[in-house]
């Protein structure tokens, strides 16, 4: 048998694995629920129930059963006031906070490609989105064509992403030197499926990542690194440093103890000392200092530490034992 779609205006895409793994477990209800929210922008309940015939408490109960399933994501919704269903017993841990709107993210799938046809349709039905797509041009430095103007289409009609989140969206990817549509349709799958799909978590997201990306070229810059590309350990390091907001003057203290006790000085040994740093709340570089001091004082070297001659007369190293210990901890974990 072969069924050929006749599409007209509106395309509804539904997460296909999400769906046929769960619907013989899924309900009448539950199917026409999901349907009709994931072709309406940001729908109300009591939209979806008087397009169905249903109870708002009934629309809620079947998206939080597909919630459950891994087919969306939502926010603004809070549990059903109708006893639950066993399969549907989450419902009793959603957010209490009323919402006047729910919010759908559609994860784990790709936006779809919308036709010509398509795309003049909707951008002659909406002001808002014409200009979106021309604010767009002026921030990637081009003209786009119907293809590439579906790409926005999408990210405004079928992720439901508002415009100012999609012009910051392209705004950075355009910093970046990054001005395909495919890339920016790659890098707004990514985001929606992290869950960032409101303006102000994409503002946050963007500062966050921006604090990290300054912190990366500073410690590029110290340790001569070029375009070298960072391990996973690496950026994980540069990630940690970022969210504990340690200050220059510390990072390149932290450097300059790296360098004075490996010969092959590295991001890896140079984590240990923030790291130390950070476990006992040292801010500072005389904090720094204060803390070899009293480990020093209170840790004094061996007499039969390593020796040196000099002028043939015996010796004895005196390195710090605040760094040698980080030197020995780093060594063992080698």
């Amino acid at each position: 048998m072969k069924i050929n779609p006749k599409y007209k205006d509106r395309i509804i895409t539904l997460p296909g694995a999400q769906v046929l793994d769960n619907i013989k477990e899924a309900t009448e209800r539950d199917m026409k629920v999901l349907v009709v929210a994931l072709s309406v922008q940001d729908p109300a309940a009591e939209e979806i129930a008087k397009a169905i015939g249903i109870t708002k408490d009934e629309v809620k109960e079947s998206l939080l059963f597909w919630k459950d399933k891994g087919a969306i994501s939502v926010t603004g919704l809070r549990a059903s006031s109708v006893k639950a269903e066993p399969r549907k017993a989450a419902a009793e841990e959603e957010e209490k906070a009323e919402e006047p709107k729910i919010q759908l993210a559609l994860i784990s799938y790709g936006i779809p490609t919308y036709t010509t046809e398509e795309v003049d349709i909707k951008l002659k039905k909406s002001k808002e989105l014409r200009s979106l797509v021309d604010e767009c041009n002026n921030l990637l430095g081009k003209i786009m064509n119907y293809h590439e103007a579906g790409v926005i289409v999408a990210l405004y009609d079928y992720l439901r992403l508002s415009p100012e989140y999609i012009m910051l969206l392209c705004s950075h990817c355009a910093a970046q030197g990054k001005t395909t549509l495919h890339y920016i349709k790659k890098t707004a799958e990514n985001l929606v499926s992290d869950g960032i799909t409101e303006y102000s978590e994409l503002e946050s997201y963007y500062k966050k990542m921006e604090s990290i990306w300054s912190t990366e070229g500073k410690i590029r810059r110290m340790f001569g690194m070029g375009s070298r590309a960072l391990t996973a350990k690496e950026k994980e390091a540069i990630k940690c440093w970022t969210e504990w907001d340690v200050p220059d003057k510390m990072l390149k203290k932290a450097y300059d103890i790296t360098v004075e006790n490996t010969s092959d000085p590295n991001i890896k040994y140079m984590h240990k000392v923030v790291s130390n740093w950070h476990e006992n709340g040292i801010r500072t570089p005389d904090e720094a200092d204060e803390a070899s001091k009293k480990y020093r004082k209170t840790n004094p070297p061996k007499q039969n530490a390593r020796k040196t001659v000099q002028n043939g007369a015996g010796s004895f190293d005196t390195k710090e034992f605040f760094e040698a210990a980080l030197k020995r901890s780093y060594t063992d974990n080698q």
